[in-house]
């Protein structure tokens, strides 16, 4: 998956418009939509040249953005970096590569990524892992 790459929030001196700074090295998904719904609000970027850059249809592009507009204004992503202290380390992680990097739960489950406990390679106990941790949270919001 590509990813847009801006500097610092700035495009990179000396290298042309800023919807260029593609790299096929993601890093997430949620920062490639983060940096496409910043070049287009910015007025960088138009959908219809981010769309060509990245090599998908407009339409994958704006569902990405509706994805990531949503993912941005969900209330639990603000308490976990309020609160995150109530959470435990491993499900701190969890909770982090879920809600803040974008990661499906399965896609966390299948590289390994949740840590810490011998469930972590089923989805299905990831999600279960998830509702305990959004209870949490919303506790916190409370």
């Amino acid at each position: 998956m590509a990813s847009v790459r801006l500097y610092g929030g700035k495009q990179d001196p000396g290298s042309g418009p800023p919807y260029t700074h593609i790299t096929p090295a993601a890093d997430t998904p949620a920062a490639m939509e983060r940096a496409a719904l910043d070049l287009i609000y910015r007025g960088m970027a138009t959908q219809r040249e981010l769309a060509a850059v990245l090599g998908i249809s407009r339409g994958a592009l704006r569902h990405r953005l509706r994805r990531a507009r949503r993912r941005a204004a969900d209330p639990l992503r603000a308490v976990l970096l309020r609160h995150g202290s109530r959470v435990c380390g491993a499900d701190y992680r969890l909770a982090w590569l879920h809600l803040i990097e974008g990661r499906s739960l399965r896609q966390i489950a299948r590289l390994g990524l949740a840590v810490g406990t011998e469930d972590g390679r089923s989805p299905s106990a990831l999600r279960r892992r998830m509702r305990r941790i959004r209870r949490k949270l919303e506790r916190a919001m409370a």
